[in-house]
């Protein structure tokens, strides 16, 4: 678990006519991890050719994001898919599936014209019904009010059997006719349009026969009438609308369940071709190379060999031995190997990068860390209690959206530690319901502390400290590991948290603790300080001449050694400046990385300083008591402090991780491993 898998690199050679059945095996197992061939070729390079897939993997493509894209109009998901069929797909096939969904789009694309249609409708009534919303009264002289210049009023008649067609014809704009009466063979209109569309209605207007009324009368409640008459047309678009949505649904779930078996067949023969897009060729055989975990390679090499009867030439090697008889450079993938439950924080480490391969995975000590510094800073049980329960809610919503589902996790396992620390410090809302298992964090920032170990500011204060001297020391050991492991014995002496960075860290503690021991007036004794800090600080001064000596030796190049060339002043004098920067950054750096650990404590006293605020406001409204609105003003504070605390201390856990933690031993430069299997989303 606190090691990425073990990998051996695999390079095979099968027969042509195997190279099919190689393939399925290899998709079935999805355990190979493909690396460009060329990466290990060397004289037979000039003789290899790649396996050119790349115009039919384009149809593939092009026809499962079809299918994709008529699914999401039913508001379906491909998670819904049935088991693959290892059948592949042959080219009749594509063709028959590519006509079935010709025939099904070309029905939805009726419906959707149809929405369109409607939808513009609804554009342009909501247009006027915006503008009359806005003007008030119609009645109340528009065409003279300059605040109603966006609005054309006009009344006249035209004759009855051409009053139809003028309805129609004014669908195309926004507008509305309110009847004014009729006589025996014209019908009087009041006509609402926009004055932008002025021209466009006078034009309509003269070919029905319009005759615009010498004296316009309006009756009080036009407004009022347009308004509705608005209204009433909006809602029976957007019921047509809604009708045409259930419409295009019941379409595309009529069709579900073939279409999903479409998508999968598709994918299918899309994972295919990928596998076999890593395959290269000469004349009679198929050569491929990559991955695997060693867990899993017996069981590849005997299916590989099943398939081919055995006629097939299979080489195993160790990683390193793989990577430095490569031609070009090569990065072994990194399996991480944690249980489901540490996902959600294998993910904040991923997120930073992926750890190099042969390096430690810190997920599991990333866990503990991040979690006692969220629960410092956010204790309480209340708290806590509604993150679990926003937790339970994401995990329920976002059941198949990958890293959204991990953060919602994630946020479970953050509300479970602010319960356990609530309850350590006895904090249930901001209100102590019970005593405190530990001490009363409300207690200490009120200025109202209990006998204890931790009875102040300054104790909290040193808490953290403590713990992130325990976090530090942590990331050297870890570091001394990777670098045991990876046989870099001068890194190991000389790096910053390697062995003389972290004795003269551990050094200046004791220093630093010393001093706080004597009440801030005495060090230790300069014997001790030389020994102590003096001696570490002065072996980094041969740090870069023994670092060029070391790489000219190696590498057979004159250089600053016997026989090489000598040392010049000012080759010294540059030493002595990378030293002292050296130092100077050692000593500093290590000092804030220490003293960033405060920020922990400094959230959580914001934290209960908040709460305290508020339940003194929602003191001061009530009246010396509480009332319905300091009921209020207690919910809506618990909830800010819940929002802004909440997020404040996930970010700063994250941020200590990232910055004081992983920098002491971190090696990011690993890539994931990625093979090829049916479970592959992209």
């Amino acid at each position: 678990m606190m090691f990425p898998a073990t990998m051996k690199h695999l390079a095979a050679v099968v027969l042509e006519k195997d190279a099919d059945a190689v393939a399925d095996v290899l998709l079935s197992l999805g355990v190979l991890h493909f690396v460009d061939l060329k990466s290990f070729a060397t004289e037979e390079e000039g003789r290899i050719e790649p396996v050119h897939v790349e115009s039919r993997q384009s149809r593939l493509n092009e026809t499962r994001r079809r299918i994709e894209a008529l699914l999401q109009l039913g508001g379906y998901s491909t998670d819904q898919a049935p088991a693959p069929d290892t059948r592949r797909l042959s080219s009749e096939d594509i063709e028959q599936i590519d006509k079935q969904l010709d025939r099904l789009s070309a029905g939805l694309q009726a419906i959707r014209n149809q929405q369109k249609e409607l939808q513009s409708e609804i554009l342009r009534l909501q247009d006027i019904e915006r503008h009359l919303s806005a003007y008030g009264e119609l009645s109340s002289g528009i065409q003279t009010s300059s605040r109603h210049t966006f609005l054309q009023l006009r009344t006249g008649s035209l004759p009855l059997q051409r009053v139809e067609g003028l309805s129609q014809a004014l669908d195309s704009l926004p507008s509305v006719m309110v009847p004014a009466g009729e006589s025996e063979d014209r019908r009087r209109v009041i006509l609402l349009t926009l004055r932008r569309n002025a021209d466009e209605v006078e034009q309509m207007l003269s070919r029905f026969d319009w005759q615009d009324s010498s004296s316009p009368q309006y009756p009080e409640d036009l407004d009022v009438k347009a308004l509705a008459d608005v209204q009433g047309r909006l809602r029976h678009l957007q019921n047509e609308q809604e009708g045409k949505n259930r419409e295009l649904k019941a379409a595309v779930g009529a069709k579900k369940a073939t279409l999903l078996q479409q998508w999968q067949a598709v994918r299918l023969g899309e994972l295919f071709l990928r596998v076999q897009s890593n395959f290269a060729h000469t004349s009679r055989t198929v050569l491929f190379t990559g991955w695997v975990p060693s867990s899993r390679s017996r069981e590849t090499e005997r299916e590989i060999k099943r398939v081919t009867d055995g006629v097939c030439y299979l080489e195993w090697r160790k990683a390193k031995d793989a990577t430095e008889s490569a031609v070009k450079p090569v990065k072994i993938p990194v399996e991480l190997k944690n249980p489901r439950f540490l996902k959600p924080f294998e993910m904040l480490v991923t997120n930073f990068s992926i750890p190099e391969y042969g390096t430690i995975d810190p997920t599991p000590l990333v866990a503990v860390a991040y979690l006692v510094m969220f629960g410092l800073m956010f204790a309480d049980v209340g708290h806590g209690a509604v993150l679990v329960l926003l937790g339970l809610f994401g995990t329920i919503s976002y059941r198949n959206r990958g890293n959204l589902f991990q953060l919602s996790n994630l946020v479970i396992w953050c509300g479970a530690t602010s319960i356990v620390s609530g309850a350590l410090f006895g904090s249930y809302f901001g209100m102590q319901w019970l005593p405190p298992l530990w001490f009363n964090y409300h207690g200490i920032v009120s200025g109202h502390p209990e006998a204890g170990v931790i009875s102040s500011i300054y104790d909290i204060l040193t808490l953290t400290i403590y713990i992130g001297i325990t976090v530090i020391a942590v990331g050297m050991l870890l570091n001394w590991v990777n670098l045991i492991g990876a046989r870099k014995w001068f890194r190991l002496i000389f790096d910053r948290a390697g062995i003389i960075g972290s004795f003269l860290y551990f050094s200046g503690v004791w220093t630093a603790t010393y001093y706080v021991q004597h009440d801030y007036r005495s060090l230790p004794s300069a014997g001790y300080l030389f020994w102590l800090l003096g001696v570490p600080s002065l072996l980094f001064l041969v740090k870069a001449p023994l670092e060029e000596f070391l790489s000219h030796r190696w590498s057979g190049e004159p250089g600053p050694h016997p026989g090489g060339a000598r040392l010049s002043p000012g080759k010294v004098f540059s030493y002595v400046m990378d030293w002292m920067l050296e130092l100077l950054e050692i000593y500093t750096g290590y000092l804030a990385n220490t003293l960033s650990f405060m920020r922990v404590a400094g959230l959580g006293i914001a934290h209960v300083t908040l709460l305290i605020a508020f339940f003194q406001i929602a003191r001061m409204a009530g009246g010396g008591g509480y009332n319905v609105i300091s009921i209020v003003i207690l919910v809506l504070g618990n909830l800010l402090v819940i929002a802004l605390e909440g997020l404040s201390a996930g970010i700063q856990s994250l941020r200590l991780n990232y910055y004081e933690f992983f920098s002491k031993y971190f090696a990011g430069s690993g890539i994931r491993y990625n093979p090829v299997s049916l479970q592959s989303r992209s």
